[in-house]
């Protein structure tokens, strides 16, 4: 269960299976604002304030977020490489 104010993780998780390609523009637009309202929310609330759950919920997404990044960046250098 995720804190008060903050994105449900049922909420996250279907957002996550859902592929970009199949969403509109403006549900792509919204997930993006949603996501990043509650990852600000996220980084202002103290650990110390957070639920056990929210932790883990909250540390988990920064680690999926920091993967996300590195394969994109990964992929993209490797693109860029070979032009």
């Amino acid at each position: 269960m995720s804190d008060q104010g903050r994105e449900s993780f049922t909420d996250k998780a279907s957002k996550a299976m859902q592929p970009d390609s199949s969403k509109s523009d403006t549900q792509r637009t919204k997930d993006k604002a949603s996501g990043g309202m509650d990852s600000a929310m996220g980084s202002m609330q103290p650990d110390s304030m957070k639920s056990d759950s929210q932790k883990a919920g909250d540390k988990g997404q920064s680690m999926f977020q920091q993967a996300k990044d590195t394969v994109s960046d990964t992929f993209s250098s490797d693109h860029h490489n070979k032009q």
